[in-house]
Parts: C-alpha cells; sequence; structure tokens
C-alpha cells in the first residue's frame, strides 16, 4: 500500500507538478521502503536458504543509490544518457542476478547442466528479439556513440539474463506460490522498461514518467515477493520441483528455439533488410539444441540405468534374506526345484543340507538379540565358505538353514560338506562383544534323479528336515543322513498318523500302572506313593508304539482329546478294580488337551463315572508346552481347585527358578533322572519347591554320583521296568495300602 501511494505521488510530481527534482522524492522513498520491505519479509518468515533474497535486497538498495543520483542530476540539468546513475543501475543488476539465479538453484539444485543450456537457449531467442527490435534500431539511430551502445546493451543483457532465469524457474516449479508470481511479475515489468529506455531522446516526457512508474512498481512487486509467507517455499531445497523435460519446459524451449525463425519470416513479410543477428542466433541455437538433445539422452540413459538396478536391488530383497543376505526360503525352494529339474535326465544328484542351529536360543536368552543376530550373520558367512562352488546357501527362518548341492556323485561329497559346515559353525563366534559357541545338528537328503513325488524340493527339503531332527536327538552338533532306514520309519510315522485320523478307537491300546516308589525300598515291592499310567499301542503284526511317539503322532492327527479321555477312563478303570486303598494315579494328557476348553469336563466326567474322589487321580502334562499357553495355565489352575493333582514334567532344577516355582499351577514336578543338576542345586531346588508346597519325584534311577542325595532328599523314584511293571500289578490285586502322609 506504501508503495501504491508513492507511486501515485510519484506520477501527480512528474506529471500535472511537472517538476522531476521533486518527484524525485517519493521515488527514492519507495525504495528504501522496498529495501526494508524485503529485510522484513527475511526477518519475519525466516527462509531456509535466504541468501538469494539478502541479495535482491542489496540490488534495491543499489538501485535507490542510483535512483537518487538520477533525480539530483535531473535537478542541475544534467540527464544526458549516459549519466552517473547508469553505472549505478548496472552495477545493480549484478546483486539481482545473483539472487534470481539461487533461487532458481534451490527449486532444482540438481542436474544444473541442462538447467544452463534452457537458460542459453531461452537467453538466445530473447537476445535476438531485444536486438531486432530494440538495440540493432537505437545503433542505427544514435551513430557513433560507443559508451550508450554499451550501456544500452548492458541493460538489455542483464534483462535476457533475468527473463531467462524466471523463464527456468516456470519451467521448474510443480506449483507456482503467490511469492514467485510476483517475482516474474517484477522481471517482466523491469524488462518492458529497460527495453524502451534505450531509446532516449526520441520518447516524449509522459513516456519516461510510465517508465519510471514501470520500474517503481517492479521494485514494490520485489518487496511484496518477499513479504508473502510463500517466499521461503520459493528459496526452499526442499520444495517440490519439476525435474526432466516437462511439458511447462518443453513449451518454453520450443517458444524460445522459434524466435529466430519466426523473426526471419516477420522480416521477409515485411521487407526488412535482413540482419545478420538471425543467423547468428540461429547458429548457437542449433548447437545448444544439440548439446541439449545429448544431456537428455544421457539423463534418460542413466534413468534407465537407474531404473533397473533399481529393479535389481528390489528383486535382490524379494530373494533374499534381509538379516544375512543369503536366499529366503521362497528363493532357495525356487533354485532346488530348478536343480532338480536340471538333473531329473542325468546321471548327477541333487543334495539339501537342513542345517539347525543348536544353542542359538540360549546366547538370545544370555546376550540378547543383537548378538543373536551377529551369530546369524557369521553362520551365514560360514555356510557359504564351506560350500562348494556352484552350491547355494539360504536361510528358511530363525535358526535354520538350508544348503542346496548340486552335481552331486555319491553320498561321501554330501557328507563331507555336511561335515565341513558342522565343524565351521562350532567354531567360536564374537556376537556383540561376546564370544559365544553354537553348533549344528545337519539333516542331508539326496533326490533319487527319478520323476516319483519324495524328489520334489517340498519332500527333499522335508526329507532333510527329519533327518536333522534325528542329528538333535541323537546328540546334537552332528550329521544324519536320510537313508532308507529313516524313510522307512517316516513311512511307518505317516501309516500310524493315517490309521489314527481314520478310526477311534483303534484296538490294541494299553495303559501300564508303574510305581512311584520312595528310595530307598523296604521290601522288593515297596508300596508306591503313586501309579504312573503310561499308554501303549500295541499295533497289529507286534509293533509297540510309546508313550511319547503315541501322544506326538496323536497330536499330529488330531486325536490328543481322544487319547486323553481314553487314557483317563481305563487309569480310573483299573484302579476301581484295585479298590479304595489304591493309590493316586497319574493320568498322562497331552499339552493339547490340556489347553482344549473342555479338559475340565473331561475330567470330572471320567470322575464322575468311575466314583473316583478327586484327589485319587493327578493329571500328568508336558510343563514346557503346557504352560506356553494362557489356555493350559488357567485350566490346570481349574482343575487343582476341584482337588485333582497336577504333576509337571520336562522342567529342570538349572531353568526354573524360585519365582517360576511360585507361579506353577502344580502340586508335584517330574524331574527326568539325566537332566539333573550337581548335589548343591538339587537339594536347594528340592527343598525351595517343598516350600511351597511342591513334590519332587524323579523319573528313573538317578546317577550314581546323586544316589546318596536323592536318598537323603527322600526323592520318590518313578520305576517304569517290566519286572515293577508285573509286581504293581500283584500289589494291586492284593489291596496294597499307600503309606500314611508325610
Amino acid at each position: 500500500m506504501l508503495g501504491v501511494l508513492g507511486a501515485a505521488a510519484y506520477v501527480v510530481l512528474a506529471g500535472p507538478v511537472g517538476s522531476v527534482a521533486l518527484s524525485g522524492i517519493p521515488y527514492s522513498a519507495v525504495g528504501v521502503f522496498c529495501v526494508v520491505a524485503t529485510v522484513v519479509g527475511i526477518r519475519r518468515h525466516r527462509p531456509q536458504h535466504a541468501a538469494a533474497w539478502w541479495w535482491i535486497a542489496a540490488s534495491h538498495g543499489v538501485w535507490t543509490a542510483a535512483d537518487t543520483t538520477y533525480y539530483v542530476l535531473a535537478a542541475v540539468g544534467d540527464t544526458t544518457f549516459p549519466t552517473a546513475a547508469d553505472a549505478l543501475y548496472v552495477l545493480g543488476y549484478v546483486p539481482l542476478v545473483v539472487g534470481v539465479a539461487l533461487l532458481v538453484r534451490r527449486r532444482q539444485p540438481h542436474g544444473q547442466r541442462g538447467a544452463l543450456v534452457d537458460g542459453a537457449v531461452v537467453a538466445t531467442g530473447l537476445g535476438l528479439l531485444g536486438w531486432v527490435l530494440f538495440v540493432g534500431p537505437v545503433v542505427a539511430s544514435r551513430g557513433d556513440d560507443p559508451l550508450g551502445h554499451l550501456t544500452g546493451g548492458t541493460y538489455l543483457g542483464a534483462d535476457v539474463v533475468l527473463v531467462a532465469l524466471a523463464a527456468h524457474l516456470v519451467a521448474s516449479s510443480v506449483r507456482m506460490t503467490p511469492s514467485a508470481w510476483l517475482a516474474l511479475v517484477a522481471i517482466a515489468l523491469l524488462l518492458v522498461g529497460d527495453s524502451t529506455y534505450v531509446w532516449g531522446s526520441v520518447l516524449p516526457d509522459w513516456a519516461f514518467t510510465a517508465l519510471g512508474l514501470g520500474w517503481l512498481l517492479s521494485n514494490v512487486a520485489w518487496s511484496a515477493a518477499a513479504l508473502h509467507p510463500s517466499m521461503a517455499d520459493l528459496s526452499d531445497r526442499d520444495a517440490p520441483a519439476a525435474s526432466g523435460m516437462t511439458p511447462r519446459r518443453t513449451g518454453v524451449l520450443l517458444v524460445a528455439v522459434l524466435l529466430a525463425p519466426a523473426t526471419l519470416a516477420v522480416m521477409q513479410v515485411l521487407d526488412l533488410e535482413a540482419d545478420y543477428a538471425v543467423a547468428a542466433a540461429s547458429a548457437v541455437m542449433s548447437v545448444l539444441v544439440v548439446i541439449r538433445l545429448g544431456i537428455a539422452l544421457r539423463a534418460a540413459a542413466a534413468s534407465l540405468l537407474a531404473r533397473e538396478e533399481m529393479r535389481r536391488a528390489l528383486e535382490h530383497q524379494a530373494t533374499h534374506d534381509a538379516l544375512t543376505g543369503l536366499a529366503n526360503r521362497a528363493a532357495s525352494t525356487a533354485h532346488l526345484a530348478r536343480a532338480l529339474d536340471a538333473a531329473r535326465d542325468g546321471r548327477a544328484h541333487v543334495a539339501v543340507l537342513f542345517v539347525d542351529l543348536d544353542g542359538f536360543k540360549g546366547v538370545n536368552d544370555a546376550h540378547g538379540h543383537r548378538a543373536g543376530d551377529d551369530v546369524l550373520r557369521e553362520v551365514a558367512q560360514r555356510l557359504t565358505s564351506a560350500v562348494r562352488d556352484g552350491d547355494v546357501a539360504g536361510r528358511l527362518g530363525g535358526d535354520e538353514f538350508v544348503v542346496v548341492l548340486t552335481d552331486v556323485r555319491d553320498v561321501d561329497d554330501v557328507l563331507a560338506v555336511a561335515q565341513r559346515v558342522v565343524e565351521e559353525v562350532a567354531e567360536p563366534i564374537v556376537a556383540d562383544g561376546h564370544l559365544v559357541t553354537v553348533g549344528a545338528s545337519v539333516g542331508a537328503a539326496v533326490s533319487d534323479g527319478g520323476s516319483e513325488p519324495l524328489a520334489g524340493p517340498s519332500a527333499l527339503l522335508h526329507e532333510a528336515d527329519t533327518a536333522a531332527y534325528r542329528a538333535k536327538a541323537r546328540g546334537r552338533g552332528r550329521v544324519e543322513l536320510y537313508d532308507h532306514a529313516l524313510r522307512a520309519a517316516e513311512a511307518e510315522r505317516v501309516d500310524l498318523e493315517a490309521e489314527l485320523r481314520a478310526s477311534w478307537p483303534v484296538s490294541g491300546l494299553h495303559l501300564d500302572l508303574f510305581p512311584v516308589v520312595p528310595p530307598p525300598p523296604a521290601a522288593p515291592w515297596p508300596a508306591p506313593v503313586a501309579l504312573d499310567a503310561r499308554v501303549r499301542w500295541r499295533r497289529t503284526g507286534g509293533l509297540d508304539v510309546g508313550p511319547g511317539a503315541l501322544t506326538a503322532a496323536s497330536e499330529r492327527a488330531g486325536r490328543t482329546g481322544d487319547l486323553g479321555r481314553w487314557a483317563l477312563d481305563e487309569a480310573l478303570r483299573q484302579r476301581a478294580a484295585a479298590g479304595p486303598s489304591a493309590p493316586v494315579v497319574w493320568v498322562p494328557l497331552p499339552a493339547a488337551h490340556v489347553a482344549a476348553r473342555h479338559v475340565v469336563g473331561d475330567v470330572a466326567e471320567a470322575v464322575g463315572l468311575h466314583g473316583t474322589a478327586p484327589s485319587g487321580l493327578a493329571v500328568r502334562s508336558c510343563g514346557p508346552s503346557a504352560l506356553a499357553t494362557p489356555a493350559a495355565r488357567e485350566h490346570l489352575g481349574a482343575l487343582r481347585s476341584t482337588g485333582v493333582g497336577v504333576v509337571l514334567e520336562g522342567l529342570t532344577a538349572q531353568d526354573t527358578g524360585l519365582g517360576d516355582l511360585r507361579s506353577l499351577p502344580a502340586t508335584a514336578l517330574l524331574l527326568h533322572a539325566a537332566d539333573l543338576p550337581d548335589e548343591a542345586l538339587l537339594a536347594l531346588f528340592v527343598r525351595s519347591a517343598r516350600s511351597l508346597g511342591l513334590e519332587v519325584v524323579l523319573d528313573g534311577a538317578p546317577r550314581e554320583e546323586l544316589l546318596a542325595t536323592a536318598r537323603a532328599l527322600g526323592l520318590p523314584v518313578v520305576q517304569p521296568s517290566a519286572e515293577l511293571a508285573a509286581g504293581q500289578a500283584a500289589g494291586l490285586a492284593a489291596g496294597l495300602r499307600p503309606p500314611a502322609p508325610r
């Protein structure tokens, strides 16, 4: 608003009043205001890159000094072009060009070569137009005035550079902000004023007044651009900017390129004398277009290369494990499928190594997941170095790895590579600053080279996995080959599950009751404190399936509830047959049955059916599995509240702390004799458990060095032997009484 008021005052003083000297007062005042307004805009909006605006403010300051000088000279009557003020006007262009160039550079910080060529194309076209319309005629009319020609040409040249920068600003902007539009208006007003100013004395007084008003309003537009909040976006490197040959950029360049032929056509139509500037501009334009085409082609090639690299990176991410860099499960399976297809008609075979780490969970628990990640990365490198050229190592997930071996001639090659893997992995590893050791249980499977389903990738992986499971069961840190014996056992397992799944109950189920006796035995057949029930299955042909295998098969076949209900019914039936003095019986229930919502009802139904007191029954289940689910914990607690005992097996004295003991929903713990700790820890564990109301029972006779400690602690022992089983059956028939409560 102050700029508009100053412009009005200038027009009145320069027009109707007719005083050039007085008109300079509002003119210079507006110039000072523009400098102040630009500084206020910088301080108020605090753009991220304010250097461009400080340069523009400096140009206003120089031009305000030039305006003041001009009107002082006009007051004394010395306005012959060029004046001393013109030197300041020319000097003021320098910070303005620098400021606008910085604005353009901030809008497109990369790809400056193409931007410079684009600007040169626009500048050449505008320079030709300015020469033909203004500079050429003025030079011809003024005759020999080198200083005047140089000054006028400098004005026009600076304006051409500014317009070229403005054109590039428009072409590279995704969205034109109010501040950008005001800057373009300021440059346009400056261009019109400078282009006509070189006519000098041939212009009437009113025309000079209009020119002065245009320059004044150009300064006001610049200060308004600085005051608008969008000025921060105009100089922000992070603001969205168009890149490449956008339609707007292409349009600007097309107009600039067509200026030369259009100028020549107009001169021909008007029958004007040909100007060598048209030919020179056309030649320069042709060179610039060729250079720009080369830059565009190189940019396109670089874009295609970057796109191809991105495609490869995405493909690598999709097929490789992010942590280890090895092939992931999908890629490993696909590679195995291709290898099997390639070897199907040849004499070579394909082998798979299933690598399962031993002790990895302990590293995670003791040192954290960062150490675990370091272990996985190091194992991946060792697998890569241990296998042969052409073989592929992959990570299936967690601590499981796979190695695909191609061009296998015999089993010895496979076992040699597998043994190298075991030895490499067993070497100590520095993980997150800790020296740790893990092992590897490796299962190997070799294709038969035929077309049977077992030769497929999924089946081969399953065979290797099964062999790795056997390696763990046989002591870990070893290699097991999926051979004919294991294949036969696998087929037997599949057949067993199919039979369980097909019908229930199956024939041949037996429930044996083994005595839980206090050491040392006081008689050949001591009175048992409890009877441990164990289910086995004698299948057709005389093959026995033990309790562990039967429970695992029932879980895979979905028969855990059926097996648990059968065990409850059969155990309580045998106990009822022995009379009311029979000891408490422990009935095995799979962890999946304990987690089922109907387990409490199943136990209550069996107790009611056989007329057994709840205290005469205890359910026995695998502790780690049963405690893993909140539902199982809740059900065990509900059973305890009804008076039924709860025996948890599979827990160890080493891994079960006092806090864990407090929260166990159990009445007794069954410790496997093979997992017992040293004497001191065993004694501490037993005393802690008993202080919390938990009895501790040993499954099997303890080691010789722990026998005295177990007897001193009075630990009952399950004696699962055929001789004792026969003896306890005879004892039940004779109506043995359990010992008095402790």
